[in-house]
């Protein structure tokens, strides 16, 4: 139990320390302000039930001491209110995100580099194999939505269900080619089969975009440009070995067990992407 909380007391001080600076004065005036509302109420309490108690208790345990331990039990009393509304908050992860120029960048938890647009109030990610996508959020059924600027003649992915950097799904857009679905499990990539029809983005200029999901039912719109795509539960993966100097196909037949995650996009080697006013909306 007390390693448990030392453990939470130190995430808790590296989240307010990687918040921005609202979040960090925000978190620590509530930390300080429930540890000392707690140790005033335990001690108050203490000495309302029985004063004779807490005299009995300072003849064996010196003062300073007893307010050392209301101090202790204090802080992990904080903490565990900061627990339970951390786990109340956790409820906003499936319901509604909306784009904040301001605090945007702290929203994504990405690889590579993922950086600020100040200027188009925008995010630019780039050199990013595993790409981003936002930070402790979960979807099954949405409407994702967002605009998006590519800097060159690459495309860019549309990530979707991710349980994190390691294993999503993925829409790969390129221009003027098929829009293929690519599915990420422990770092390694698959393309299943299937694809849409090519899409043309133009080069340096907004787009609209959209990925609607239900279900096994996905929906993706970019520039005016419609995919309908039925997800699948198996993904079929050929591992070409060598036997007697031969090389063999062996297909193995493995369960897409992604069934709900966040949400967020890729650009990686020569891709560039802007993007920015992203919207996610449960169903």
């Amino acid at each position: 139990m007390l390693d448990n909380n030392l453990q939470y007391l130190i995430k808790l001080s590296e989240e307010i320390k990687n918040s921005s600076r609202n979040q960090r004065l925000a978190k620590t005036l509530i930390f300080i302000f429930l540890t000392s509302l707690i140790a005033s109420l335990l001690f108050y309490g203490l000495n309302a039930i029985d004063q004779q108690f807490v005299h009995k208790i300072t003849e064996y345990v010196p003062e300073a001491f007893l307010y050392l331990e209301l101090l202790i039990l204090s802080v992990f009393a904080s903490l565990g209110c900061i627990k339970i509304y951390e786990w109340m908050r956790s409820f906003e992860r499936f319901g509604k995100y909306s784009w904040d120029s301001q605090t945007v960048l702290h929203d994504w938890r990405f690889q590579g580099i993922l950086r600020s647009d100040q200027a188009r109030k925008a995010l630019v990610l780039t050199d990013s194999d595993a790409g981003c996508i936002l930070h402790r959020r979960s979807w099954k059924n949405f409407t994702f939505k967002f605009s998006f600027l590519i800097g060159n003649e690459h495309g860019f992915g549309v990530v979707f269900r991710a349980q994190d950097l390691e294993n999503y799904l993925m829409f790969k857009v390129n221009p003027g080619q098929p829009i293929s679905f690519h599915y990420r499990d422990s770092g390694s990539w698959q393309i299943l089969k299937g694809s849409g029809p090519a899409v043309t983005l133009p080069i340096g200029k907004w787009v609209e975009g959209s990925l609607e999901v239900r279900e096994q039912q996905a929906k993706l719109e970019l520039n005016g440009t419609t995919i309908d795509y039925v997800l699948p539960n198996f993904a079929i993966l050929n591992y070409v070995v060598s036997k007697d100097q031969q090389r063999v196909e062996n297909p193995l037949v493995i369960p897409i067990t992604h069934n709900r995650g966040s949400v967020g996009f890729r650009a990686f080697g020569d891709e560039e992407l802007h993007f920015k006013d992203v919207t996610v909306e449960r169903l």
